[in-house]
């Protein structure tokens, strides 16, 4: 309750109300806004946040999107210490996992919390104890991505097979979906798969093949 109640007070209501509440320790899961670094400061034990990447690739928003749309091969979920960059701070815990061919944004965020589960299970108690690593993020290993929009759906068919193929999986339901245009109309993809066939990229090959 107090996370979504902070996220609508904006810097100086979330202060006020991170002050009155005193917390020892500050836990931040999918806030959508930088915390200030003074509200940060008044958790005397630190702020966490957990973030569905393995850091330090995939910083920013939406990364598990992401990992499908750059073709990624593994992601998972890092429980990180909040400075004032984003998802730049030292790492504490982190749990890996392989994206298989036809998984999409939903599976992989239904994974991505089965592996939070057990993360923290297994960290929290070194967390209590003040005994919970601190690692150095390698930033020349950063990658940064932002924030996503339905019109970040549109399909180049110009594109590698497996951009394409990423893409509709990385927006498919619950998203906007990825769409292109047939006959002057839009024209929604909600799941395709790679297949054969060659010819100019966005021509219609056959029952919904087209050449990529």
């Amino acid at each position: 309750v107090h996370v979504s109640i902070g996220e609508d007070l904006g810097p100086a209501g979330l202060d006020a109300l991170v002050r009155r509440l005193g917390p020892d320790l500050i836990l931040s899961f999918y806030y959508r806004h930088m915390i200030p670094l003074r509200v940060l400061h008044l958790a005397p034990r630190g702020a966490l946040n957990l973030h569905g990447s393995l850091l330090p690739r995939l910083r920013g928003r939406a990364p598990i999107n992401w990992a499908l749309v750059d073709c990624e091969e593994r992601t998972g979920v890092t429980l990180h210490h909040m400075t004032g960059k984003a998802d730049a701070g030292d790492i504490v815990a982190q749990r890996g996992f392989d994206i298989g061919a036809r998984d999409t944004a939903f599976t992989l965020f239904q994974r991505a919390v089965e592996e939070t589960r057990i993360l923290l299970a297994d960290i929290w108690p070194r967390i209590r104890e003040g005994t919970a690593p601190r690692i150095p993020q390698d930033h020349a290993m950063a990658t940064c991505r932002g924030r996503r929009t339905p019109e970040d759906g549109r399909i180049d068919w110009s594109a590698l097979t497996r951009k394409i193929d990423g893409l509709v999986r990385a927006v498919t339901e619950p998203f906007p979906g990825a769409f292109t245009f047939l006959g002057g109309k839009k024209l929604m993809v909600w799941a395709g798969s790679p297949a054969q066939g060659s010819g100019p990229p966005g021509e219609v090959l056959g029952d919904s093949v087209v050449a990529t």
